[in-house]
């Protein structure tokens, strides 16, 4: 259940006006790696906490593909740590064990953000830039992504979020109800494991600055993009 959202500043100024937190696209940037990637090749197998990778970027045409940010590359770093330091080369090395077309039907399907698109209009998603670094041709709502997250701290199923459970006449006739729709997008276990990989984001990752850990347990992402 949504308890608060924030859908713009300033004073309202009309009814049903464009809210950002439900309306508006955004690109992920990469808070989609733990829900495209890290959290899959966990759920099946492919790697673990510990599994070791090469933090070096491909050769592409040419150029050196893609950049870490800052451009730092470590050699050998683990699963744990690429993710705390957000790694696009690790991101990119779990995009092709995963398969694409394998990522998109997860994130589609499973997941639910509804508008990724394969082939429409000559764009696809389907590709390492979107999946791995989470540049989507028009990209997720706050809504979208705040719910796929909140399948880590529960037990690794995710609740469609929903902004009210019923509305009422003034005789108190049931109009609209708004059931829970759950889905499960991987075990307790996987999810587990992903959630205190996220907690090491926030202790030693690039989300160490932030002071909500001096509050509460916190675990999280960060991401950015060159888009809004």
């Amino acid at each position: 259940d949504v308890l608060g959202l924030v859908g713009g500043v300033g004073e309202k100024k009309g009814a049903r006006l464009f809210n950002r937190a439900t309306d508006g696209y955004y690109q992920p940037g990469s808070v989609l790696k733990p829900i495209a990637l890290f959290g899959p090749a966990i759920e099946n197998d492919l790697v673990t906490y510990s599994t070791v990778f090469e933090d070096f970027p491909e050769t592409v045409n040419g150029e050196h593909w893609p950049k870490n940010s800052p451009s730092v590359y470590q050699g050998q770093i683990t699963l744990a740590e690429a993710l705390a330091k957000s790694k696009n080369t690790v991101a990119v090395q779990l995009y092709h064990i995963l398969g694409g077309k394998n990522i998109y039907r997860h994130l589609k399907n499973t997941v639910g953000f509804e508008r990724l698109i394969d082939g429409e209009g000559g764009k696809s998603d389907v590709g390492p830039s979107p999946l791995a670094l989470g540049q989507l041709t028009y990209g997720v709502t706050v809504k979208e992504i705040t719910a796929a997250y909140s399948a880590f701290a529960a037990g690794g199923e995710q609740a469609m979020a929903r902004t009210y459970t019923g509305v009422y006449d003034a005789k108190g006739n049931l109009l609209l109800r708004k059931d829970m729709s759950r889905n499960r997008i991987m075990s307790e276990e996987s999810a587990y494991i992903l959630t205190k990989m996220l907690e090491g984001v926030v202790e030693e990752g690039t989300a160490r600055r932030i002071h909500l850990k001096e509050i509460v347990e916190t675990a999280g992402k960060t991401g950015t993009s060159g888009g809004d």
